[in-house]
């Protein structure tokens, strides 16, 4: 199961793919085909922000341009929110 932060940055993460495909003026078609995944499952990627598997998001990062240091930013700000978050729920145990 996602935990809340893991959602969030799919959603972020599907917002900036599709603002970069079309950008660039690629349709979902296009797409689908370099990255070899179904129309359907880059439509539910980047509206339902459903799970792609990371080998497929990275395929997709690549063949968009994506920097992955933007990623890797979105990926460590997520980090540091559910661990704090993390902590805070074990600091209740902690405080009776």
């Amino acid at each position: 199961m996602q935990t809340d932060n893991e959602k969030e940055l799919l959603k972020e993460l599907a917002h900036l793919i599709k603002k970069e495909r079309i950008a660039q003026g690629r349709t979902r078609d296009a797409l689908a085909e370099v990255v070899n995944l179904s129309t359907r499952a880059i439509e539910e990627f980047e509206t339902r922000y459903t799970n792609i598997g990371a080998s497929k998001l990275i395929n997709i990062l690549i063949a968009l341009h994506i920097d992955f240091n933007e990623v890797k930013a979105l990926a460590k700000r997520h980090m540091n929110e559910e661990m704090s978050e993390k902590i805070n729920n074990l600091g209740k145990y902690w405080d009776g």
